[in-house]
């Protein structure tokens, strides 16, 4: 896409927004960063899709999603099968948290309908353009990144324990005393006997997300290189919710014949985890 074909409304976001901001997924660096675009989470699990909107929805029944182009390439949505989900089933995570924000160089979000002429009815509801980090042929040069995080509930609610709940409704009513009778035994029992349990300690947890990456970039006489690795561990604090993501990235840029002949090679490998 040459930037002449962009004759429309376009934002971009460079790497330098984002490198000191702690980020699990492309959708956090876009959300609030972009006029016009609207990202809402679907639900609060870690690497869950998010669904975007570019000034507005413009479908009734279709999909309202921006296409997505890494590095040129489209990406169809992973989260379900009617747009290319992986064999037939919802893994509940989105194209954009495949990818690791730490690899992005820019994003350019188009919002009109110059997006359509360039792209066709795929880019019908916009398109968010990402462009990857490649080698620079200078000296080699090696950089580690890692986060440690800790996160649990704001606020929990103040709700009876079953001995109070059991007092209160046999205070209510007498003939509720079956609250107290053994389910096993059917013999009666006093409130001192029943056991009481916290379901928000069952369910909710304290949870810990890290993440990891390092890259080598440098230069081999005309072969500049980029070579990046980069994991993300992240607990829900719903104990059965995780996500990981493991990321490997490989970018070669030889140039042949003084120069008269540039070829860039780059491969790209994700995996991703969803709970």
């Amino acid at each position: 896409l040459r930037k002449k074909d962009m004759t429309g409304a376009v934002a971009s976001i460079k790497a330098d927004a984002f490198e000191n901001r702690v980020l699990f997924s492309v959708d956090d660096a876009l959300a609030g960063g972009v006029a016009g675009l609207m990202v809402n989470s679907s639900s609060g699990k870690p690497g869950s899709e998010s669904s975007m909107l570019i000034r507005g929805a413009n479908s009734l029944t279709g999909s309202t999603a921006p296409l997505i182009v890494l590095d040129g390439f489209p990406l169809f949505d992973v989260s379900t099968s009617t747009g290319g989900g992986i064999d037939g089933y919802d893994t509940g995570m989105s194209s954009l948290s495949m990818i690791n924000p730490d690899d992005i160089a820019s994003i350019e979000v188009l919002k009109d309908a110059s997006a359509t002429a360039i792209y066709g009815n795929r880019g019908a509801n916009g398109v968010i353009l990402i462009t990857t980090k490649r080698g620079r042929g200078d000296s080699g040069k090696i950089q580690y990144n890692t986060y440690f995080g800790f996160q649990q509930m704001n606020k929990r609610y103040d709700m009876m324990d079953f001995r109070q709940y059991a007092a209160y409704q046999v205070d209510r009513n007498s003939s509720n005393n079956h609250l107290f009778t053994d389910p096993i035994t059917m013999q009666p029992r006093t409130i001192g006997d029943v056991q009481s349990r916290d379901w928000q300690d069952e369910i909710f947890r304290p949870a810990i997300s890290t993440d990891h990456h390092v890259s080598i970039n440098g230069g081999l006489k005309n072969l500049p290189y980029r070579i990046s690795l980069g994991y993300n561990y992240n607990d829900g604090i719903v104990k059965t919710s995780n996500f990981q993501r493991f990321t490997a990235s490989v970018n070669l840029a030889p140039s042949f014949f003084d120069d008269h002949l540039k070829v860039n090679i780059t491969a790209k490998y994700m995996n991703g985890k969803n709970r």
